[in-house]
């Protein structure tokens, strides 16, 4: 308890290539932190759904893929409910 970011991953990084110590400086960083830890419950939550609905995430994602590329690689925009309509 009481330590700083990134004194443990220092700890850890011992004997690791410098890559690995900027990484860890990197990571050190809140911020950074935060998206990381974000990330993983997002993994989380869809390898949840995807154990209940394989079929459907699969789907989902070939869908998504398709939108994208005929978009030239970029992601299709979340449709929004119109306001009001909730």
């Amino acid at each position: 308890m009481g330590e700083e970011p990134g004194e443990r991953l220092d700890e850890i990084a011992t004997g690791y290539p410098p890559e690995m110590k900027s990484a860890a400086t990197l990571v050190a960083e809140r911020q950074v932190l935060g998206i990381l830890s974000n990330n993983l419950i997002l993994a989380g939550l869809l390898g949840a759904i995807y154990a209940d609905d394989k079929t459907g995430i699969e789907r989902r994602v070939d869908e998504t893929a398709a939108i994208a590329e005929k978009r030239g690689g970029q992601p299709p925009i979340p449709e929004r409910p119109a306001p009001g309509s909730q």
